[in-house]
Protein backbone atom coordinates (compact mmCIF):
# COMPACT_ATOMS: atom_id res chain seq x y z
CA UNK A 1 0.00 0.00 0.00
CA UNK A 2 1.42 3.34 -1.03
CA UNK A 3 1.31 6.02 1.64
CA UNK A 4 2.52 9.55 1.18
CA UNK A 5 5.18 10.57 3.66
CA UNK A 6 4.61 13.98 5.28
CA UNK A 7 6.98 16.57 3.90
CA UNK A 8 8.23 17.60 7.33
CA UNK A 9 9.66 14.13 8.07
CA UNK A 10 13.37 13.86 7.27
CA UNK A 11 13.80 10.43 5.68
CA UNK A 12 16.97 11.15 3.74
CA UNK A 13 19.73 8.60 4.03
CA UNK A 14 22.38 10.71 5.69
CA UNK A 15 25.45 9.48 7.50
CA UNK A 16 25.33 10.56 11.12
CA UNK A 17 28.46 12.33 12.36
CA UNK A 18 29.03 11.13 15.90
CA UNK A 19 31.67 13.61 17.06
CA UNK A 20 29.79 16.96 16.84
CA UNK A 21 26.67 15.53 18.48
CA UNK A 22 28.67 13.90 21.28
CA UNK A 23 30.55 17.15 22.02
CA UNK A 24 27.27 19.07 22.13
CA UNK A 25 25.48 16.63 24.46
CA UNK A 26 28.51 16.32 26.77
CA UNK A 27 28.70 20.11 27.11
CA UNK A 28 24.94 20.37 27.72
CA UNK A 29 25.07 17.62 30.33
CA UNK A 30 27.95 19.27 32.20
CA UNK A 31 26.26 22.68 32.05
CA UNK A 32 23.08 21.17 33.51
CA UNK A 33 25.14 19.58 36.29
CA UNK A 34 26.98 22.80 37.06
CA UNK A 35 23.61 24.58 37.29
CA UNK A 36 23.38 23.11 40.79
CA UNK A 37 25.56 26.05 41.81
CA UNK A 38 23.70 28.67 39.73
CA UNK A 39 19.88 28.83 39.58
CA UNK A 40 20.16 31.60 36.97
CA UNK A 41 22.17 29.30 34.68
CA UNK A 42 19.65 26.49 35.23
CA UNK A 43 16.69 28.70 34.33
CA UNK A 44 18.47 30.17 31.28
CA UNK A 45 19.36 26.74 29.86
CA UNK A 46 15.86 25.41 30.51
CA UNK A 47 14.11 28.36 28.83
CA UNK A 48 16.35 28.04 25.76
CA UNK A 49 15.50 24.33 25.57
CA UNK A 50 11.78 25.08 25.79
CA UNK A 51 12.00 27.59 22.93
CA UNK A 52 13.99 25.12 20.81
CA UNK A 53 11.15 22.61 21.20
CA UNK A 54 8.55 25.27 20.41
CA UNK A 55 10.48 26.09 17.24
CA UNK A 56 10.45 22.40 16.25
CA UNK A 57 6.69 22.31 16.74
CA UNK A 58 6.21 25.47 14.67
CA UNK A 59 8.14 23.75 11.87
CA UNK A 60 5.93 20.66 12.37
CA UNK A 61 9.08 18.56 12.81
CA UNK A 62 7.71 15.99 15.25
CA UNK A 63 10.63 13.58 14.91
CA UNK A 64 13.21 16.24 15.78
CA UNK A 65 10.97 17.42 18.62
CA UNK A 66 11.08 14.03 20.31
CA UNK A 67 14.78 13.44 19.70
CA UNK A 68 15.51 16.81 21.32
CA UNK A 69 13.02 16.16 24.11
CA UNK A 70 14.83 12.94 25.07
CA UNK A 71 18.18 14.77 25.04
CA UNK A 72 16.89 17.64 27.17
CA UNK A 73 15.23 15.40 29.75
CA UNK A 74 18.12 12.95 29.65
CA UNK A 75 20.70 15.60 30.55
CA UNK A 76 18.68 17.35 33.29
CA UNK A 77 19.19 16.86 37.00
CA UNK A 78 16.36 15.16 38.85
CA UNK A 79 15.13 16.88 42.01
CA UNK A 80 16.37 18.68 45.09
CA UNK A 81 16.33 15.56 47.28
CA UNK A 82 18.88 13.83 45.06
CA UNK A 83 21.04 16.93 44.55
CA UNK A 84 20.95 18.87 47.85
CA UNK A 85 19.58 16.13 50.13
CA UNK A 86 16.86 18.65 50.96
CA UNK A 87 13.44 18.59 49.22
CA UNK A 88 12.67 22.14 50.37
CA UNK A 89 15.44 23.67 48.22
CA UNK A 90 14.42 24.88 44.75
CA UNK A 91 16.19 23.05 41.93
CA UNK A 92 15.33 24.45 38.52
CA UNK A 93 15.64 22.14 35.51
CA UNK A 94 14.11 21.66 32.08
CA UNK A 95 11.19 19.82 33.72
CA UNK A 96 10.84 22.15 36.72
CA UNK A 97 10.72 25.88 36.02
CA UNK A 98 9.74 28.78 38.33
CA UNK A 99 5.98 29.42 38.63
CA UNK A 100 4.88 27.04 35.83
CA UNK A 101 6.71 24.07 37.41
CA UNK A 102 6.37 21.14 35.00
CA UNK A 103 3.12 22.04 33.25
CA UNK A 104 4.95 23.31 30.15
CA UNK A 105 6.13 19.73 29.52
CA UNK A 106 2.57 18.44 29.45
CA UNK A 107 1.50 21.28 27.16
CA UNK A 108 4.37 20.74 24.70
CA UNK A 109 3.74 16.99 24.59
CA UNK A 110 0.01 17.52 24.09
CA UNK A 111 0.61 19.94 21.21
CA UNK A 112 2.97 17.48 19.52
CA UNK A 113 0.44 14.64 19.69
CA UNK A 114 -2.34 17.02 18.59
CA UNK A 115 -0.31 17.84 15.46
CA UNK A 116 0.16 14.12 14.77
CA UNK A 117 -3.54 13.36 14.94
CA UNK A 118 -4.62 16.44 13.02
CA UNK A 119 -2.05 16.19 10.23
CA UNK A 120 -1.18 12.52 9.88
CA UNK A 121 -3.60 10.33 11.83
CA UNK A 122 -4.27 8.09 8.80
CA UNK A 123 -0.59 7.30 8.37
CA UNK A 124 -0.27 6.67 12.10
CA UNK A 125 -3.27 4.32 12.26
CA UNK A 126 -2.32 2.42 9.11
CA UNK A 127 1.24 1.78 10.21
CA UNK A 128 0.23 1.06 13.79
CA UNK A 129 -2.16 -1.65 12.59
CA UNK A 130 0.83 -3.39 10.98
CA UNK A 131 2.75 -3.36 14.26
CA UNK A 132 0.66 -5.54 16.55
CA UNK A 133 3.08 -5.64 19.49
CA UNK A 134 3.27 -1.86 19.57
CA UNK A 135 -0.46 -1.45 19.00
CA UNK A 136 -1.34 -3.82 21.86
CA UNK A 137 1.13 -2.05 24.15
CA UNK A 138 -0.42 1.36 23.45
CA UNK A 139 -3.92 -0.06 24.01
CA UNK A 140 -2.89 -1.49 27.38
CA UNK A 141 -1.37 1.80 28.51
CA UNK A 142 -4.47 3.70 27.37
CA UNK A 143 -6.53 1.29 29.49
CA UNK A 144 -4.22 1.95 32.44
CA UNK A 145 -4.88 5.67 32.06
CA UNK A 146 -8.67 5.23 31.79
CA UNK A 147 -8.87 2.75 34.68
CA UNK A 148 -6.66 5.00 36.79
CA UNK A 149 -8.97 7.99 36.31
CA UNK A 150 -12.21 6.05 36.83
CA UNK A 151 -11.32 3.83 39.77
CA UNK A 152 -9.38 6.62 41.47
CA UNK A 153 -12.53 8.75 41.59
CA UNK A 154 -14.67 5.76 42.64
CA UNK A 155 -12.30 4.98 45.51
CA UNK A 156 -12.50 8.55 46.72
CA UNK A 157 -16.30 8.73 46.44
CA UNK A 158 -16.80 5.61 48.53
CA UNK A 159 -14.34 7.11 51.04
CA UNK A 160 -11.71 4.40 50.83
CA UNK A 161 -9.27 4.81 53.73
CA UNK A 162 -11.18 7.96 54.74
CA UNK A 163 -9.89 9.81 51.68
CA UNK A 164 -12.89 12.16 51.58
CA UNK A 165 -11.74 13.34 54.98
CA UNK A 166 -8.19 13.71 53.67
CA UNK A 167 -9.03 15.50 50.44
CA UNK A 168 -5.82 17.56 50.51
CA UNK A 169 -3.77 14.35 50.37
CA UNK A 170 -6.03 12.74 47.76
CA UNK A 171 -5.84 15.77 45.44
CA UNK A 172 -2.02 15.91 45.57
CA UNK A 173 -1.75 12.19 44.83
CA UNK A 174 -4.41 12.17 42.11
CA UNK A 175 -2.87 15.14 40.28
CA UNK A 176 0.57 13.52 40.48
CA UNK A 177 -0.60 10.19 39.05
CA UNK A 178 -2.77 11.84 36.40
CA UNK A 179 0.09 13.98 35.07
CA UNK A 180 2.60 11.12 35.24
CA UNK A 181 0.48 8.67 33.23
CA UNK A 182 -0.76 11.36 30.86
CA UNK A 183 2.79 12.50 30.07
CA UNK A 184 4.00 8.94 29.55
CA UNK A 185 1.05 8.17 27.28
CA UNK A 186 1.71 11.31 25.23
CA UNK A 187 5.41 10.45 24.91
CA UNK A 188 4.63 6.86 23.93
CA UNK A 189 2.25 8.10 21.23
CA UNK A 190 4.66 10.69 19.87
CA UNK A 191 7.67 8.38 19.87
CA UNK A 192 5.63 5.60 18.26
CA UNK A 193 4.60 7.97 15.50
CA UNK A 194 8.20 9.06 15.01
CA UNK A 195 9.35 5.47 14.56
CA UNK A 196 6.45 4.66 12.26
CA UNK A 197 6.87 7.78 10.15
CA UNK A 198 9.77 6.49 8.06
CA UNK A 199 12.13 3.57 7.77
CA UNK A 200 15.28 5.65 7.89
CA UNK A 201 14.59 6.93 11.41
CA UNK A 202 14.29 3.34 12.64
CA UNK A 203 17.59 2.56 11.00
CA UNK A 204 19.18 5.63 12.59
CA UNK A 205 17.82 5.11 16.11
CA UNK A 206 20.65 2.81 17.19
CA UNK A 207 23.12 5.53 16.14
CA UNK A 208 21.16 8.20 18.03
CA UNK A 209 21.08 5.97 21.09
CA UNK A 210 24.83 5.35 20.92
CA UNK A 211 25.52 9.07 20.55
CA UNK A 212 23.47 9.83 23.64
CA UNK A 213 24.95 7.02 25.76
CA UNK A 214 28.52 7.75 24.65
CA UNK A 215 27.91 11.37 25.65
CA UNK A 216 26.46 10.49 29.06
CA UNK A 217 29.35 8.09 29.74
CA UNK A 218 31.95 10.73 28.86
CA UNK A 219 30.09 13.29 30.99
CA UNK A 220 30.11 10.79 33.88
CA UNK A 221 33.88 10.40 33.63
CA UNK A 222 34.46 14.16 33.39
CA UNK A 223 32.13 14.90 36.31
CA UNK A 224 34.13 12.54 38.53
CA UNK A 225 37.44 13.98 37.32
CA UNK A 226 36.19 17.52 38.07
CA UNK A 227 35.29 16.42 41.60
CA UNK A 228 31.65 17.46 41.27
CA UNK A 229 29.19 15.77 43.59
CA UNK A 230 25.62 15.87 44.80
CA UNK A 231 24.49 15.30 48.37
CA UNK A 232 22.16 12.41 49.07
CA UNK A 233 21.53 10.27 52.11
CA UNK A 234 24.62 9.82 54.24
CA UNK A 235 27.15 10.60 51.52
CA UNK A 236 27.87 12.17 48.15
CA UNK A 237 26.73 10.94 44.74
CA UNK A 238 27.43 11.59 41.09
CA UNK A 239 26.33 15.08 40.05
CA UNK A 240 24.75 14.14 36.75
CA UNK A 241 21.50 13.15 35.12
CA UNK A 242 19.92 9.90 36.32
CA UNK A 243 20.17 8.65 32.73
CA UNK A 244 23.83 7.95 33.51
CA UNK A 245 22.67 4.75 35.20
CA UNK A 246 22.03 3.28 31.73
CA UNK A 247 25.69 3.68 30.70
CA UNK A 248 26.49 0.30 32.23
CA UNK A 249 24.52 -1.31 29.40
CA UNK A 250 27.20 -0.22 26.96
CA UNK A 251 29.17 -3.13 28.38
CA UNK A 252 26.79 -5.67 26.83
CA UNK A 253 26.12 -3.69 23.64
CA UNK A 254 28.91 -5.50 21.69
CA UNK A 255 27.21 -8.83 22.46
CA UNK A 256 24.11 -7.73 20.51
CA UNK A 257 25.45 -5.33 17.87
CA UNK A 258 26.46 -5.83 14.25
CA UNK A 259 28.30 -2.52 14.17
CA UNK A 260 31.95 -2.38 13.19
CA UNK A 261 34.44 -3.51 15.82
CA UNK A 262 35.75 -0.01 16.60
CA UNK A 263 32.26 1.11 17.71
CA UNK A 264 31.74 -2.01 19.82
CA UNK A 265 35.14 -1.65 21.49
CA UNK A 266 34.48 2.03 22.26
CA UNK A 267 31.07 1.16 23.73
CA UNK A 268 32.60 -1.56 25.89
CA UNK A 269 35.42 0.67 27.17
CA UNK A 270 33.11 3.60 27.96
CA UNK A 271 30.69 1.25 29.71
CA UNK A 272 33.44 -0.22 31.88
CA UNK A 273 35.11 3.11 32.73
CA UNK A 274 31.85 4.96 33.53
CA UNK A 275 30.71 1.99 35.66
CA UNK A 276 33.98 2.09 37.61
CA UNK A 277 33.51 5.85 38.08
CA UNK A 278 30.06 5.17 39.56
CA UNK A 279 31.63 2.58 41.84
CA UNK A 280 33.66 5.37 43.44
CA UNK A 281 31.07 8.17 43.01
CA UNK A 282 27.81 6.28 42.93
CA UNK A 283 24.65 7.18 41.06
CA UNK A 284 21.86 8.52 43.26
CA UNK A 285 19.98 5.38 42.21
CA UNK A 286 22.78 3.23 43.64
CA UNK A 287 20.55 0.41 44.85
CA UNK A 288 19.06 -0.12 41.42
CA UNK A 289 22.50 0.41 39.87
CA UNK A 290 23.74 -2.71 41.65
CA UNK A 291 20.71 -4.67 40.45
CA UNK A 292 21.46 -3.52 36.90
CA UNK A 293 25.10 -4.58 37.35
CA UNK A 294 23.81 -8.00 38.40
CA UNK A 295 21.55 -8.18 35.30
CA UNK A 296 24.48 -7.23 33.04
CA UNK A 297 26.62 -9.84 34.76
CA UNK A 298 24.02 -12.56 34.07
CA UNK A 299 23.64 -11.40 30.45
CA UNK A 300 27.41 -11.56 29.91
CA UNK A 301 27.46 -15.17 31.14
CA UNK A 302 24.42 -16.03 29.01
CA UNK A 303 25.75 -14.45 25.81
CA UNK A 304 29.20 -15.96 26.37
CA UNK A 305 27.74 -19.45 26.72
CA UNK A 306 25.51 -19.32 23.63
CA UNK A 307 28.16 -17.64 21.47
CA UNK A 308 30.70 -19.60 19.44
CA UNK A 309 32.89 -16.53 18.88
CA UNK A 310 36.15 -16.64 20.81
CA UNK A 311 36.32 -12.84 21.16
CA UNK A 312 33.00 -12.60 22.97
CA UNK A 313 33.94 -15.47 25.28
CA UNK A 314 37.23 -13.75 26.17
CA UNK A 315 35.49 -10.40 26.81
CA UNK A 316 32.85 -12.14 28.87
CA UNK A 317 35.48 -13.96 30.95
CA UNK A 318 37.40 -10.73 31.63
CA UNK A 319 34.25 -8.87 32.64
CA UNK A 320 33.11 -11.70 34.92
CA UNK A 321 36.54 -11.79 36.59
CA UNK A 322 36.50 -8.01 37.16
CA UNK A 323 32.96 -8.21 38.58
CA UNK A 324 33.88 -11.02 40.97
CA UNK A 325 36.99 -9.13 42.13
CA UNK A 326 35.00 -5.93 42.78
CA UNK A 327 32.29 -7.86 44.62
CA UNK A 328 34.74 -9.71 46.88
CA UNK A 329 36.71 -6.52 47.60
CA UNK A 330 33.61 -4.64 48.64
CA UNK A 331 32.13 -7.44 50.73
CA UNK A 332 35.38 -7.84 52.66
CA UNK A 333 35.81 -4.09 53.14
CA UNK A 334 39.20 -4.07 51.46
CA UNK A 335 38.30 -0.81 49.77
CA UNK A 336 35.91 1.84 51.05
CA UNK A 337 33.31 2.97 48.53
CA UNK A 338 30.89 4.84 50.80
CA UNK A 339 27.29 4.89 49.62
CA UNK A 340 28.02 2.44 46.79
CA UNK A 341 29.31 -0.08 49.31
CA UNK A 342 26.30 0.46 51.57
CA UNK A 343 23.89 -0.12 48.68
CA UNK A 344 25.73 -3.30 47.66
CA UNK A 345 25.31 -4.63 51.17
CA UNK A 346 21.61 -3.78 51.01
CA UNK A 347 21.33 -5.67 47.72
CA UNK A 348 23.19 -8.70 49.10
CA UNK A 349 20.91 -8.75 52.15
CA UNK A 350 17.87 -8.98 49.85
CA UNK A 351 19.14 -11.89 47.73
CA UNK A 352 20.30 -13.84 50.80
CA UNK A 353 16.77 -15.18 51.28
CA UNK A 354 17.92 -18.49 52.76
CA UNK A 355 19.88 -16.84 55.53
CA UNK A 356 18.65 -16.95 59.12
CA UNK A 357 16.31 -14.12 60.15
CA UNK A 358 16.27 -12.84 56.57
CA UNK A 359 13.57 -10.21 57.10
CA UNK A 360 15.00 -8.92 60.39
CA UNK A 361 18.46 -8.54 58.86
CA UNK A 362 17.29 -6.52 55.87
CA UNK A 363 18.56 -2.97 55.54
CA UNK A 364 16.10 -0.12 55.96
CA UNK A 365 15.56 0.70 52.27
CA UNK A 366 14.77 -2.81 50.92
CA UNK A 367 12.80 -3.67 54.07
CA UNK A 368 10.62 -0.61 53.51
CA UNK A 369 9.85 -1.71 49.93
CA UNK A 370 9.02 -5.26 51.01
CA UNK A 371 6.76 -3.87 53.73
CA UNK A 372 4.99 -1.81 51.05
CA UNK A 373 4.33 -4.89 48.90
CA UNK A 374 3.08 -7.01 51.81
CA UNK A 375 0.77 -4.20 52.94
CA UNK A 376 -0.61 -3.84 49.41
CA UNK A 377 -1.59 -7.53 49.39
CA UNK A 378 -3.06 -7.23 52.89
CA UNK A 379 -5.12 -4.26 51.66
CA UNK A 380 -6.67 -6.51 49.00
CA UNK A 381 -7.26 -9.29 51.53
CA UNK A 382 -9.22 -6.74 53.57
CA UNK A 383 -10.97 -5.27 50.48
CA UNK A 384 -11.18 -8.00 47.78
CA UNK A 385 -13.67 -6.07 45.60
CA UNK A 386 -10.81 -3.80 44.50
CA UNK A 387 -8.66 -6.71 43.36
CA UNK A 388 -9.66 -7.04 39.63
CA UNK A 389 -8.80 -3.46 38.57
CA UNK A 390 -7.21 -1.90 41.65
CA UNK A 391 -7.88 1.45 43.27
CA UNK A 392 -6.84 3.73 40.41
CA UNK A 393 -4.97 7.02 40.76
CA UNK A 394 -4.26 8.20 44.32
CA UNK A 395 -4.60 4.60 45.56
CA UNK A 396 -3.61 4.06 49.18
CA UNK A 397 -3.35 1.50 51.95
CA UNK A 398 -3.38 1.32 55.75
CA UNK A 399 -0.27 -0.14 57.28
CA UNK A 400 -0.93 -3.55 58.85
CA UNK A 401 2.50 -5.15 58.71
CA UNK A 402 6.19 -4.32 58.98
CA UNK A 403 8.94 -3.11 61.27
CA UNK A 404 10.65 -0.62 58.96
CA UNK A 405 10.70 2.97 60.16
CA UNK A 406 8.50 5.16 57.94
CA UNK A 407 8.79 8.28 60.07
CA UNK A 408 9.74 11.55 58.38
CA UNK A 409 12.78 11.85 60.64
CA UNK A 410 14.32 8.58 59.48
CA UNK A 411 14.41 8.78 55.70
CA UNK A 412 11.58 10.89 54.37
CA UNK A 413 10.14 7.80 52.68
CA UNK A 414 6.61 9.19 52.86
CA UNK A 415 5.19 12.70 52.82
CA UNK A 416 4.12 14.65 55.88
CA UNK A 417 0.45 14.32 54.87
CA UNK A 418 0.74 10.53 54.59
CA UNK A 419 2.36 10.35 58.01
CA UNK A 420 -0.20 12.75 59.47
CA UNK A 421 -3.18 10.65 58.31
CA UNK A 422 -1.37 7.28 58.47
CA UNK A 423 -2.56 6.55 54.94
CA UNK A 424 0.23 5.57 52.55
CA UNK A 425 0.36 5.91 48.78
CA UNK A 426 3.88 6.86 47.72
CA UNK A 427 5.12 3.55 46.31
CA UNK A 428 8.83 3.22 45.56
CA UNK A 429 8.77 0.36 43.05
CA UNK A 430 6.87 -0.20 39.83
CA UNK A 431 5.61 -3.61 41.01
CA UNK A 432 4.13 -2.18 44.21
CA UNK A 433 2.59 0.78 42.40
CA UNK A 434 1.00 -1.20 39.55
CA UNK A 435 -0.52 -3.78 41.89
CA UNK A 436 -1.94 -1.15 44.26
CA UNK A 437 -3.29 1.05 41.47
CA UNK A 438 -4.49 -1.64 39.04
CA UNK A 439 -4.81 -4.91 40.95
CA UNK A 440 -4.85 -8.09 38.83
CA UNK A 441 -4.82 -6.01 35.65
CA UNK A 442 -1.50 -4.54 36.76
CA UNK A 443 -0.14 -8.02 37.49
CA UNK A 444 -1.17 -9.15 33.97
CA UNK A 445 0.83 -6.26 32.46
CA UNK A 446 3.86 -7.12 34.62
CA UNK A 447 3.70 -10.75 33.48
CA UNK A 448 3.25 -9.69 29.84
CA UNK A 449 6.31 -7.44 29.87
CA UNK A 450 8.43 -10.03 31.67
CA UNK A 451 7.40 -12.64 29.10
CA UNK A 452 8.35 -10.27 26.26
CA UNK A 453 11.71 -9.67 27.93
CA UNK A 454 12.48 -13.39 28.22
CA UNK A 455 11.43 -14.14 24.63
CA UNK A 456 13.60 -11.35 23.24
CA UNK A 457 16.56 -11.76 25.60
CA UNK A 458 18.77 -13.40 23.01
CA UNK A 459 18.62 -10.80 20.23
CA UNK A 460 16.79 -7.64 21.33
CA UNK A 461 19.21 -5.27 23.09
CA UNK A 462 16.61 -2.50 23.28
CA UNK A 463 14.12 -4.94 24.76
CA UNK A 464 16.51 -5.43 27.69
CA UNK A 465 16.82 -1.68 28.30
CA UNK A 466 13.11 -1.14 27.83
CA UNK A 467 12.24 -3.79 30.40
CA UNK A 468 14.71 -2.34 32.92
CA UNK A 469 13.08 1.09 32.46
CA UNK A 470 9.60 -0.39 32.89
CA UNK A 471 10.27 -2.58 35.92
CA UNK A 472 12.36 -0.03 37.82
CA UNK A 473 11.47 3.48 36.65
CA UNK A 474 8.03 3.48 34.99
CA UNK A 475 6.11 4.89 37.95
CA UNK A 476 8.90 6.90 39.57
CA UNK A 477 8.39 9.94 37.33
CA UNK A 478 12.14 10.39 36.75
CA UNK A 479 12.00 12.22 33.43
CA UNK A 480 15.75 11.81 32.93
CA UNK A 481 15.08 8.12 32.33
CA UNK A 482 12.73 8.63 29.38
CA UNK A 483 15.59 7.34 27.23
CA UNK A 484 14.52 3.96 28.66
CA UNK A 485 10.94 4.62 27.54
CA UNK A 486 12.26 5.31 24.04
CA UNK A 487 14.02 1.92 24.04
CA UNK A 488 10.84 0.32 25.41
CA UNK A 489 8.86 1.56 22.40
CA UNK A 490 11.59 0.80 19.87
CA UNK A 491 11.79 -2.82 21.05
CA UNK A 492 8.13 -3.29 20.07
CA UNK A 493 8.57 -2.01 16.52
CA UNK A 494 8.27 -4.58 13.74
CA UNK A 495 11.01 -3.36 11.42
CA UNK A 496 9.82 -5.54 8.55
CA UNK A 497 6.61 -3.54 8.18
CA UNK A 498 7.46 -0.04 7.05
CA UNK A 499 6.14 2.81 4.95
CA UNK A 500 7.17 2.50 1.34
Amino acid sequence: MEISIPNYINCKKEKIKYFPYIIGIVMLSLLCSFSKYSPFLAITISIIEVFVLIFALIRLDIVKFYLLFIVFTGTSLSNATFVYNDPTVHLYTFTQLPIIKGYHITLLLFLSVFIVFIKERKIFRTNLSNNKKLKNTLILFILLFIFGIFFGIISMLINDNQMMNHFDLWFVLYRRDLLLYFNILLIMTGISYSFLACDELKNKFEDYFLIFMFSISIATILSVLFGWSADYGSGTTLLLSQASIFSVFLVIYPFYSNKKNSVKVLAFILGIVSSLCMLFKTSELAGKWWIIIFIVFILVIYKSIISNRLGIIIIGTILIALSIFSFISLMHNEIGFGLSEAKLKQFSSVINIFGSNWYDNLSASPKSRIDELVNVFLEYVEKPLYLPFGKGFASSFIRRFGTSDWSITSSGTFSQLELKYQVFANMHETVNSLILSFGLFGIVILIREFSFFIKNLKMNFFGVLGFVWFIFFFTTGYSALYVGLCCFIFSKIDRRRCIK
